[in-house]
This record gives C-alpha cells, structure tokens and sequence, in this order.
C-alpha cells in the first residue's frame, strides 16, 4: 500500500524575470511551469504539496518546514540566476537534513563543469571528445578540425550558436572570442562528432535503469555542421533550427548500438555521482558512442524529453513525479522513521550544523 507524501517544491527566484515573450524569460519560466506541473501531479495522486521560493536565502525559504516531516523536490537549477551556485542549495539541504530528490552537492559541483567530467570520463576509460580549454584566443590549438566551441560551465545550451562548429582556426579564434567575450572563460573546444545524437534518460538507483532511447532527427538539415542542438533549437520556437530537429522517441537504432549507448551512458550517470534521475548526451560516430554531457537533475517540464522517455518505458507524468518524489520520501523515512512529524524547524536547528 502506497503512504502519503508531504512533499516541499522548493524554488529559486529568477532575478530579472518578466511577463514577456522573449527567449530569456521562457528559459526562466520553465522551471515553474515544472513546479507547476509537478504539483498538480503530486496533488492528484493524493499527496499533501506546498511550495518555497529561495529569494535571497536558502534558510529562510525553509524556516517554517520540518525535515522529518518533508521530503523536498528540489527544482532549484540556479541561485540568485547564477547556474554554477545550484550545487550550493543540496548543500545546505544536507547540512540542515532534509532528504530532496536528485543528485547532491558533489554531483552537481562535478557536472556542471564539463571539461571536469571530461577528464573524469577519459580517466575512467568512458568514450568523449578529445577537447581543450581557451582561457585566450591566441592559445595554440591542439585540437582536430571541425571543432565544437561552447562555455565551459553554462546550461541549457547557453552560448550554443550556429556559429558554434568552426573549421579552421580563423573560425575556431573567433568564436573563443564571441564566448570569453559574453560568458567569460575557459571557454570548451573539442572534436566535433558528426553523426547520430541520443539522449538517455535514466531514473532510480541500486541500480539505475536506462530509459528508451531518444533521437535527434537532423534529416532536415543538410549541413552536418549545422546538426546541433543550439540554444535556439533548443529555445526559441520561432526559429528555423526549432522545427528542424524534432525527436523521435524510441530511436530507430539496432539493439546491439542501443545496448552500448546505455551501457556507456549508466556508467557515466553512476561515475558522475548522480543520483534519482538524469539524462545523458550520446553522440555515435562510426557505430562508437561519445559522450557529450552528463545532466544530472535534467529538465522534467512536460513537453521536456525525460518525461517523454519515461512515457515510452509505460510512465505517465504523475506516475514519474511521484516515482522521483517517493526516492526522496524514502530516504526521509529511513533517517527518520515512516509517520511524518511536525516540529517546529527552529527547534530542529539547534541540533543541526549549518555550513558557514
């Protein structure tokens, strides 16, 4: 029989955010459209659901909650707009024992630069891109041509343009150039793979299990290096490059290549740290599988690929918001016991350290 769940939706405040329809204030609005979702989800298989807003201080936003009695679903991806300070907020949360879906402070911390996993990756033995770091323009290039050029710490494919496949060092100085320019440095270049591109969900622990496959379908550009999931493609539905990389979910792929996509990706997701679930970039070059990124706490919007892929695997969206939100719960009742407690928080902190 399945408990009843008081689950805490914490958010951070999106700095600048604002009523109109520009490509900016979609990307931030996103993670409430999740929260929203995700509530209404939660409410309607019966759980008890209320909501927190990080505005200047993590601790305040959760003055009047217990960690014995809520599990928090974390939809927390930046802090004060800032995407590389969304590791702290797992931070505090173990300091202060809540237990929170997705992955922790290390995780994060470890994902969110991607020359790190890179070098985490190739020591590992895991298949990805040869790559350098341009802290300058005029760095000597060791890398092969076409090369792909993004930031080396941003998400949600900031800084990922067209222009962002060079192939030459004129091109490759330039756009170094562009990036330190807007997002500051290093800045990531590394081997362009041209072929297939795959994300890979994955859900759960001990173990964690692969979901189909999904495809970028790049048959409508000819240009292969144009065959990239830009910021725009990703983004902003009134460009070209949005309607001409649909997906196709499952993949049309043998089950021998499937198999080792989702091999490569699992032990990437489990190397990283990462916890829950999250999604895995995999692009195929001659039938070998590289990996692009590892995303822990991967985007779960409604219209987002996870909760597609989960819809594949026979998953509907209240059925995975409750399947993440009850990892979380159990984790909470393994610390805690099963019966939800109400104490007062203040009487919780003094017992608990917080970082300084």
């Amino acid at each position: 029989m399945r408990t009843t769940m008081q689950i805490l939706m914490l958010l951070s405040e999106m700095p600048g955010l604002t009523d109109e329809k520009t490509v900016d204030n979609e990307v931030g609005r996103d993670v409430f459209i999740t929260a929203d979702a995700i509530d209404a989800a939660l409410r309607e298989r019966g759980h008890r659901v209320t909501r927190a807003l990080i505005q200047k201080s993590v601790l305040d936003a959760l003055e009047s909650y217990d960690p014995r009695a809520w599990a928090v679903f974390n939809l927390c991806e930046t802090l004060e707009g800032e995407s590389f300070r969304e590791p702290y907020v797992p931070a505090v949360l173990d300091a202060l024992g809540y237990a929170y879906t997705g992955s922790d402070a290390r995780a994060l911390h470890a994902c969110v630069n991607k020359a790190k996993t890179k070098a985490r990756l190739a020591a590992a033995g895991l298949p990805t891109a040869a790559y350098q770091l341009f802290r300058s323009p005029d760095d000597p290039v060791n890398v092969p041509f076409p090369a792909f050029v993004k930031p080396v710490a941003e998400d949600a494919s900031y800084g990922v343009t067209d222009n962002a496949v060079v192939r030459n060092k004129r091109e490759l100085r330039r756009q170094v150039s562009t990036i330190l320019s807007e997002f500051g440095g290093p800045v990531l270049v590394e081997d362009f793979i041209a072929g297939r591109e795959f994300n890979v969900g994955i859900i759960g622990n001990d173990p964690p299990r692969a979901l189909p496959l999904a495809e970028i379908n790049f048959a409508r550009i000819s240009d292969p290096h144009r065959q990239i999931i830009s910021f725009a493609a990703k983004w902003d539905d009134t460009a070209e490059e949005f309607h001409d990389t649909p997906v196709t979910c499952p993949a049309d792929v043998s089950p021998l290549l499937a198999a080792e996509i989702q091999r490569v990706s699992l032990e990437a997701f489990r190397l990283m740290g990462c916890r829950d679930y999250g999604r895995v970039d995999i692009r195929v070059r001659d039938n070998q599988p590289y990996i692009l990124e590892v995303n822990p706490n991967c985007g779960i919007a409604p219209d987002a690929g996870f909760p597609r892929e989960m819809r594949i695997a026979g998953f509907d969206y209240g059925a995975m918001a409750e399947q993440i939100a009850r990892l979380a719960d159990e984790r909470r009742a393994a610390r805690y016991g099963a019966a939800p407690v109400r104490t007062p928080l203040k009487a919780v902190r003094r017992r608990t350290p917080v970082p300084a």
